[in-house]
């Protein structure tokens, strides 16, 4: 009987475990188990850093991005490649000693030192020394299970660079740090308005991956969710305290708790070691304890390269798990060699702009480019409770990620897709750079276009708040000869104008309210907002930057009799050279004849800028000649020129705007000669 009813309840145990009910017990075991192999993977990649990464002196890539060529100084090793075929790479690529390698089996791991493995099909192997790894590259293309197989690479990603250092007296009196970004980007009034609202809103938290962060810093008090997470080489295991060289962590947390209001945390991960070199297996080892934490946004401020497609693998994991990531396109003025995270569509990915609002000649040009928001001259915090002035695109995408944050945060079950397009669709048009692109002289007015993005992001039309019509400036950003009378019409008579003539954003604590026309008599930045200071209801600003320039009386100026201008010896800094001249009319100019003006407007009757004619000068500025047809060589080279508009110039002439470093705006729509060197080391280049 006793083994009628063994028989009969084995049976019905079977019956059990086959059923459909069995999936409501089998799906946690199953993720459980994916957990484990996952925490199994990622703490394998933090240990084999540190056991075999610590004592080696790895030489990282040039920071420009254009040389893409990884060099290898490790002891006993050398440049050259070896006799296994090894296709792109050379043995400078395996400083690491460690591949990546992606199977859809079982394979013979050529005797590697450690095989790590966990995330999805990626296996990690660790050999002994380059050579070996390159030995085991060249076996492993030839196993059957194996789909792909590449070195663990070496990367120097950070997006940013310090300018100047902070004293504490210069942050203390200030409400928020980089006060012209909350207001451009109406962080500030979303955040005081959130503050005195009711609406409810979920605690949300911000992953970072960058070189550690300060979670002792003043100004991130109570901001920062500690991960224990360090998959760097260096530091102390389990901390990701920044490192004393660098900072970049700290200061990209700390423009996301500018940005945000404190119920928006910051996590971050530490992948950088202290040289701020890193390996495509510590970033993502920093990308999946950040999914697996289950953070409610991604912040990536670096750039790098993978062909072992790992990177891109967990980027689509949180693509999947409905985490967006904000990462910056990049500060090289190259077009499409956009690295990773930024050449992945699923990303959100953000350019600079800088403090008039003008997408930075130091973006990397790309068709990926979402959205832009401000990124030059950004004051941060770094170790130790100081303070520094960066610039760099790896703080405008934490700009762009606390905006992310606060949606996330109002709404928790808006897509990455929802987000993206919500940000794309609110935001204001920029200025553009121009930017020249190829030797062959296709140079192309407002280039940067949609390849800096479709525009800055604006927090409160992000979320739908109420707003009024943007009032109307009159002046336009052109050249206008004598002072000129500004007006600034709104349709609601019932609102307020603010202005101002200085290029700071205007709120009632510093800006002129608009009661009657007023003069503008010199180059100037007005920029207008219309309120209702009772309602909190507000406007877009409307700005415009007219530049007034004046004639001089004839006297002023030295011209021989074919019309050519010897010298100019006024005193009118921005100038407009009339047609015609004592009687004569003006057909070109000499050398230093206008060493002294900043501001220059030539006569459509100038049809050449001279060789050598504006060499090392630090005055000129501006400068717009609508007839000019040839620029000579090394008519501007090594001077401080920033905008140059030469719609008909056909010939643009060797180095004639080399060594420009300034340079931030040409428009050459009509170009069918550059010559070599012309724009070479220039701001656009």
């Amino acid at each position: 009987m006793k083994k009628v009813f063994s028989v009969f309840m084995s049976l019905i145990l079977m019956l059990f475990m086959f059923s459909p009910c069995f999936g409501v017990f089998a799906a946690p075991l199953q993720e459980e188990r994916e957990s484990k192999e996952l925490n199994s993977f990622i703490n394998g990649i933090t240990q084999l850093v540190r056991e075999y990464d610590a004592d080696k002196e790895f030489t990282v890539p040039d920071n420009d991005e254009t040389a893409q060529i990884q060099t290898f100084s490790a002891e006993n090793t050398t440049d050259e490649t070896t006799d296994n075929d090894t296709s792109e790479y050379t043995l400078q690529d395996f400083q690491t000693a460690r591949l990546i390698v992606r199977a859809n089996g079982n394979f013979d791991d050529c005797n590697a030192l450690e095989h790590i493995s966990g995330f999805e099909d990626f296996h990690i192997l660790q050999y002994e020394s380059p050579e070996q790894a390159m030995s085991a590259y060249t076996d492993l293309q030839a196993e059957k299970n194996i789909t792909n197989v590449a070195p663990d690479e070496v990367a120097a990603p950070l997006q940013g660079e310090k300018v100047e250092t902070l004293t504490a007296s210069e942050i203390s009196e200030k409400d928020y740090l980089c006060g012209r970004s909350v207001d451009r980007t109406q962080s500030k009034r979303l955040q005081e308005y959130l503050a005195q609202s009711d609406i409810p809103m979920k605690q949300v938290v911000v992953g970072v991956i960058d070189t550690g962060v300060d979670y002792n810093h003043e100004f991130l008090k109570d901001r920062i969710v500690r991960t224990n997470f360090n998959s760097s080489s260096d530091g102390t295991p389990d901390d990701e305290m920044d490192n004393e060289y660098e900072c970049h962590g700290t200061a990209v947390s700390s423009v996301i708790a500018d940005n945000s209001p404190k119920n928006i945390s910051i996590a971050v991960y530490r992948v950088l070691n202290d040289d701020e070199s890193t390996t495509t297996s510590q970033i993502c080892a920093g990308y999946l304890r950040a999914i697996k934490d289950s953070v409610d946004i991604i912040n990536v401020s670096l750039g790098h390269n993978d062909e072992s497609g790992m990177a891109e693998a967990c980027i689509m994991q949180a693509y999947s798990c409905n985490i967006p990531i904000f990462t910056a396109i990049g500060n090289v003025p190259y077009i499409d060699i956009s690295t990773l995270p930024a050449c992945i569509e699923e990303c959100i990915i953000v350019s600079a702009t800088d403090e008039n609002n003008t997408t930075v000649s130091w973006n990397t040009l790309s068709k990926y480019t979402d959205i832009s928001a401000p990124g030059e001259d950004i004051p941060v915090a770094v170790i130790h409770n100081g303070y520094e002035v960066w610039s760099g695109t790896s703080f405008s995408a934490p700009c762009a990620a606390a905006l992310g944050a606060i949606l996330k945060s109002i709404n928790p079950k808006i897509t990455v897709d929802e987000i993206e397009a919500r940000l794309k669709e609110t935001s204001i048009d920029v200025e553009k750079n121009n930017f020249y692109e190829s030797a062959q002289g296709n140079a192309l007015d407002n280039y940067h276009s949609l390849l800096d993005g479709v525009g800055m992001i604006q927090f409160c039309n992000a979320l739908g708040l109420e707003k009024l019509t943007a009032p109307v400036l009159n002046l336009e950003a052109k050249v206008y000869v004598g002072e000129q009378t500004c007006t600034i019409t709104c349709d609601d008579k019932n609102a307020t104008v603010l202005y101002t003539t200085d290029g700071t954003y205007p709120d009632f604590e510093n800006a002129n309210v608009y009661t009657q026309p007023f003069q503008v008599t010199k180059r100037t930045r007005i920029r207008a907002v219309a309120y209702y200071q009772d309602g909190g209801y507000y406007s877009d600003e409307a700005e415009a930057t007219p530049r007034i320039q004046y004639t001089d009386s004839d006297e002023n100026f030295v011209i021989d009799n074919n019309g050519i201008i010897t010298k100019y010896n006024g005193s009118i800094s921005d100038l407009n050279v009339p047609e015609t001249i004592k009687g004569i009319g003006v057909t070109g100019f000499a050398k230093d004849a206008f060493n002294t003006v900043i501001g220059l407007t030539l006569p459509k009757t100038v049809t050449e800028i001279p060789e050598s004619a504006f060499i090392k000068n630090t005055t000129l500025e501006f400068i717009y000649a609508e007839g000019v047809l040839n620029i000579g060589n090394f008519a501007f080279y090594q001077s401080d020129i920033r905008y140059c508009d030469f719609p008909k110039a056909a010939n643009i002439g060797r180095s004639a705007f080399e060594l420009t470093p300034k340079l931030y705006y040409t428009n050459f729509p009509s170009a069918e000669y550059i010559g070599r060197t012309a724009f070479m080391n220039s701001g656009l280049i």
